[in-house]
């Protein structure tokens, strides 16, 4: 009966990991930076998604829930973030997007290129899915849930310690609350 429980438990969390890394078209197209996908985003959709943004770094940075992620992926000083953009997957960084984040400094950097200093750790954000067409969760073909926003925080620099790589991520998962404007996230889910 234990093996069974472990096994279920297991695809369980394969089955949510799944659900929130699966990027749908919508995603590309809805919010992507104008200035790479070539379609244009309204003024005031541009507005809110930076808000969307600030609210995102804001929970990242001081969320008593990502404390513990914080600590493990990022800088012991907690005064440096990377924004992380991949080739390969998720949305871009808007090239015309400054964090409001006071005391904190902001760095872009690419997936898998560390940014210096190598002696640091440094917390990085990659954006997996930004979709504000989507208020809630929604269930796909095969009942898996999918979070209009969902993010990766990621170690995007070197270790403390020489001989130890810090891998993985911590996926994060919000929903938006449209009740006033611009719209505010809300913790959906957290895989770290």
């Amino acid at each position: 009966m234990q093996r069974s429980t472990v096994l279920l438990f297991v695809l369980s969390v394969a089955f949510f990991l799944a659900s929130c890394s699966k990027q749908t078209e919508v995603t590309k197209s809805v919010l992507s930076d104008p200035d790479k996908s070539g379609s244009q985003v309204s003024k005031k959709d541009n507005d809110y998604k930076h808000a969307v943004l600030d609210q995102i770094l804001a929970f990242v940075t001081k969320s008593p829930e990502l404390e513990s992620t914080r600590e493990f992926y990022g800088d012991r000083l907690g005064n440096r973030i990377a924004l992380v953009n991949s080739q390969h997957h998720g949305v871009v960084w808007p090239s015309d997007y400054s964090p409001k984040l006071p005391g904190i400094e902001v760095v872009f950097a690419n997936e898998g290129i560390p940014v210096p200093p190598l002696d640091r750790q440094l917390l990085g954000v990659r954006i997996d899915k930004l979709n504000l067409k989507q208020s809630d969760r929604v269930e796909d073909q095969i009942g898996l849930n999918l979070s209009p926003i969902e993010i990766t925080l990621v170690n995007a620099g070197g270790s403390y310690d020489k001989d130890v790589a810090i891998i993985g991520g911590a996926h994060v998962c919000f929903v938006l609350d449209w009740k006033r404007l611009p719209p505010t996230i809300v913790l959906s889910g957290v895989i770290d």
